[in-house]
């Protein structure tokens, strides 16, 4: 044991259970819905009650007489031609019909601990209860009905969404029915078919009589050919033998997976409603990001229609990476696993644009993408919505695109995408991941080597456009195209030829290279800046043609290349760069922090890591929840979906614990009357550090090194002597501003103040 602390209301005790702590700090969430639905089938993210195993995606709408549980899949996918022809695709669903809970009351539990879809429906001659779980360790749904004090009629039916261009059908196998659904018509890239196999346990078949006191549960298998090649016979086989034990054997699996996932870090806060979200965002990626061939879309696996905003797709400027960014400080790396799966299949995709489409080297990714090498490409204009074909007018250059990559003038893509991989290994210092992913990173280092010009002694960056440009701007549209020296694309450069220069040196590959990055990285631009009433002010691009080029102040798009993902400007950086974002932060309007549809998660957590009033962010994010979140605690933003999931835990992470230019803070930025605990929240480095604060006062610090490197750590005591416990014995003690302590790999240091 490596000592306890108890802080008021708020305990956290180092040596005691984690499965415990976690249970009890998670077991208090949940989301409450007492009317039905509203946003089912649904065009965005669905309002409705949600639950996952990373993989198979579950919702539920409906009155209480007729329950509709509508099935998705990652891997489900219609790989068309175009982005009107390509998208996460509905499979089918479960209809649970008893007509006798007509008038029944409506309450609906999404339970966050060990989950479940927990559904009460009351009359006043009896209580109807669904309980709905995904298995974590399997691809089965399980859904139990109970009745207390009366019988009532169930009838079931298992349905496949038809049309879309795909063959459906039905069929039994024995008592074992089942639906399919496939496209495999010849003009998709690959084909994409699905099964789901269901058999109530005690055998009923699909109208039955549901008997107080004696439970039925449906056991529904669910399995696509991206799976395994048999997954048609697997699934029904999957799903006769769902017994009794199978069943008390899954459910205990779930069980298991959950208590892990809670227990591999958590928070402890005074306030609540943070709290609940905290750990609700977390919940949401956990249901639908554990298939490491298929990362979820843009609206993760509830998908509820055949036709998504956007297409659904893996978005490239922003909407693929933010997701992911609160997982890496949570110490939920594992869910991380499959974001670089899409990359890696299209590089060689993206290299052949390089070179057919600018004739450059490296790595020039477009913005749609899907599985597999899919790109949801621009559509000719005859299928174009009408109010885009009149924007467009007779004359637009659109049909010019039909059938080409989506690129809307930006040259960042890939670089920006690549700020994952770097602040992964920045977190982890895995050379097994990076090596993985160190194709990709060689070839965005190509590409900018490439294209930057070097011009009066400075790297600098034509043809990149800030905003997104293309033909919905009608038909001069082109004349947006030509910004130079943009700042996102400035700061993810800097970045990251700082972070391959070490990587190429962790992995012993292309020495040769160094030098010329090295270059690079001394002689890049500059970030723009005007000068406006006699102040300097951040600006989007140093010119060119876009409304954006000649935007001044900050903006949520230069806050990712300043301040996150890419980690330039932090409280290690100069007092002038802080007090210059800090400032344009103060003159934004509910607009920038609240209303604006893309700007949620970048601009909470860039604001935390940058330093600003911890009692303002924290009234700020309970705003845009009372705002923006859906009952089931998915916080619904206009530019995609689930993106936003990383806002409340990324603030709060860079709130308790930051790692800027590898110097650790613990409680930087954090409201000074509130009361807090951290366990096992991971800083640069590959550490692991937990503690607590309680008015401001910070009681101990834990140090877990997973790889032995160097940790500098901001002395949580300022003119205080820190004692320094290793793995339980007291080691050292040490003074100053920045303590200085070498770690070897799977030691644990307590740190102490001293009485002064």
């Amino acid at each position: 044991m490596l000592g306890a602390l108890l802080i008021g209301s708020i305990g956290l005790a180092w040596g005691e259970d984690p499965f415990a702590k976690s249970a009890a700090i998670v077991s208090r969430h949940k989301a409450v819905f007492n009317t039905p639905p509203k946003q089912v089938p649904s065009f965005h993210g669905v309002d409705s009650p949600i639950t996952g195993n990373g993989d198979i995606g579950l919702t539920v709408s409906g009155r209480p007489a007729r329950q509709r549980y509508w099935i998705s899949k990652n891997d489900f996918w219609k790989s068309g031609p175009d982005y009107k022809q390509c998208g996460p695709s509905l499979i089918g669903g479960i209809d649970v019909r008893i007509n006798q809970l007509q008038d029944a009351s409506y309450h609906v539990e999404q339970i966050l601990y060990q989950p479940v879809l927990r559904s009460t429906f009351a009359t006043p001659d009896t209580t109807v209860t669904l309980e709905a779980r995904v298995v974590a360790s399997d691809g089965m749904i399980l859904l139990e009905l109970s009745t207390d004090k009366q019988a009532v009629q169930v009838e079931l039916n298992l349905w496949a969404k038809d049309g879309f261009g795909s063959e459906t059908a039905t069929g039994q196998d024995g008592d074992v029915v089942w639906v399919s659904r496939k496209f495999k018509t010849p003009d998709l890239l690959f084909p994409s078919e699905a099964v789901v196999a269901l058999r109530t346990t005690p055998s009923r078949g699909t109208s039955f009589s549901l008997q107080p006191g004696q439970p039925v549960t449906i056991a529904a298998a669910v399995m696509t050919n991206h799976d395994t090649k048999d997954y048609d016979a697997l699934a029904r086989e999957k799903a006769r033998r769902a017994d009794p034990a199978v069943i008390a054997r899954l459910k205990a699996e779930h069980q298991k997976w959950w208590q892990e996932f809670w227990a591999a870090s958590y928070v402890e806060l005074d306030d609540k409603l943070l709290e609940k979200y905290y750990y609700g965002s977390h919940y949401i990626m956990a249901c639908c990001s554990r298939n490491g061939k298929f990362p979820p879309g843009l609206y993760g696996n509830w998908i509820t229609s055949d036709r998504t905003a956007w297409s659904g797709d893996i978005h490239l400027n922003y909407n693929h990476e933010a997701p992911f960014w609160a997982l890496y400080s949570s110490n939920r790396v594992g869910l991380t696993d499959c974001y670089d799966t899409p990359l890696l299949e299209h590089l060689e995709e993206f290299q052949a644009d390089a070179r057919k489409l600018l004739n450059k080297n490296g790595a020039y990714a477009s913005v749609a993408l899907g599985p597999k090498g899919l790109t949801c490409r621009f559509q000719d204009k005859a299928g174009m919505d009408a109010s885009y074909q009149e924007k467009c007018g007779e004359n637009s250059s659109y049909q010019d695109l039909a059938g080409t990559p989506m690129f809307l003038g930006q040259k960042s893509n890939a670089v920006f995408a690549s700020m994952n991989m770097v602040l992964r290994y920045q977190y982890t210092y895995d050379t097994d991941y990076v090596a993985k992913v160190y194709p990709y990173l060689a070839a965005v280092a190509g590409f900018w080597e490439d294209y930057l010009t070097l011009e009066n002694g400075r790297y600098v960056i034509h043809d990149d456009n800030f905003d997104e440009v293309g033909p919905w701007q009608g038909k001069d549209w082109k004349q947006s195209y030509g910004d130079f020296n943009p700042s996102p694309t400035l700061g993810f450069l800097r970045v990251f030829f700082k972070a391959i220069i070490g990587i190429s040196e962790d992995l012993n590959q292309d020495a040769p290279k160094r030098e010329q990055w090295r270059l690079i990285l001394a002689g890049l631009s500059d970030w723009p800046v005007a000068e406006e009433n006699g102040s300097k002010r951040f600006r989007a691009c140093e010119g060119g043609s876009s409304t954006a080029a000649k935007s001044i102040g900050l903006d949520y798009s230069i806050m990712h290349g300043l301040v996150f993902p890419a980690t330039n400007i932090g409280l290690n950086s100069e007092p002038v760069l802080l007090d210059r974002i800090r400032k344009d932060l103060d003159r934004w309007t509910n607009k920038e922090w609240l209303h604006h549809g893309n700007a949620f998660q970048s601009v909470f957590i860039g604001a935390a890591r940058v330093g600003y009033d911890p009692d303002f962010l924290f009234a700020k994010a309970r705003a845009k929840i009372a705002a923006d979140a859906y009952p089931n605690l998915w916080i619904y933003a206009g530019g995609g979906g689930i993106e936003t999931c990383s806002g409340i835990p990324g603030m709060l992470n860079e709130m308790m614990l930051q790692s800027h230019d590898n110097v650790i803070r613990v409680f930087p930025v954090f409201p000074a009357t509130q009361k807090a605990s951290f366990y096992r929240l991971r800083t640069f480095g590959a550490f692991l550090v937990s503690s607590a604060i309680d008015n401001g006062a910070i009681a101990q610090v834990v140090i877990e090194s997973e790889k032995g490197r160097p940790c500098v750590m901001l002395n949580p005591w300022p003119g205080r002597t820190v004692a320094i416990h290793r793995n339980g014995k007291l080691a050292q003690h040490l003074t100053g501003m920045q303590l200085q302590l070498a770690t070897a790999a799977g030691e644990h240091l307590l740190l102490v103040p001293e009485h002064p």
